[in-house]
């Protein structure tokens, strides 16, 4: 992590993360992290356990990134040409402002590294916060899943938001 000079605070960056050359313990501990976020997982998948998020981590249609020790940024689903399935799960103090900058240059990368057209992000319609910072990047609502979210024996709604790569960068400009 390096410092701003200007304020002396703490400027998080996105560390990718390979699965192959990671320690059993670090990944335990991610998993672990991931755990204390409600939105994470649905009740499937901790059914499942760390298996469900190792098969993602392994997959070599995704790519994950640390934020620093506070966080985890993925694109899954990558189809090259065409879209990435983005996720986000903070659980350290992160300040707003860092993590608009990590999500730009995240997305930036995205779409130019693997030309895609669109990233798309699906949200449980109760994280009200990754709605807010979704809506806040430019992404714009496309619909819902109706119950398609088990957490806690009950049925949620997931929200579906988009933004297709030329907003992207016209919103960047305007920026």
């Amino acid at each position: 992590m390096r410092r701003d000079n200007s304020s002396n605070r703490p400027i998080r960056s996105l560390t990718r993360i390979d699965p192959q050359t990671w320690s059993k313990d670090r990944l335990l501990w991610i998993w672990n992290q991931l755990l204390t976020q409600d939105y994470a997982f649905d009740d499937l998948a901790l059914a499942v356990g760390p298996a469900a998020f190792l098969s993602q981590l392994l997959n070599h249609m995704s790519e994950w990134y640390e934020i620093s020790d506070e966080g985890l940024a993925a694109a899954t689903g990558i189809i090259p040409h065409c879209n990435a399935i983005i996720h986000f799960a903070v659980w350290g103090d992160v300040e707003t402002k860092d993590l608009f900058d990590l999500q730009k240059t995240f997305f930036d990368d995205l779409f130019v590294r693997h030309e895609l057209n669109r990233v798309t992000a699906y949200i449980p319609a109760f994280n009200k916060q990754a709605i807010r910072m979704a809506t806040i990047a430019g992404f714009r609502y496309e619909g819902e899943l109706r119950k398609s979210f088990l957490k806690n024996g009950t049925f949620h709604n997931t929200h579906i938001y988009g933004i297709l790569k030329d907003e992207f960068y016209r919103k960047e400009a305007r920026h």
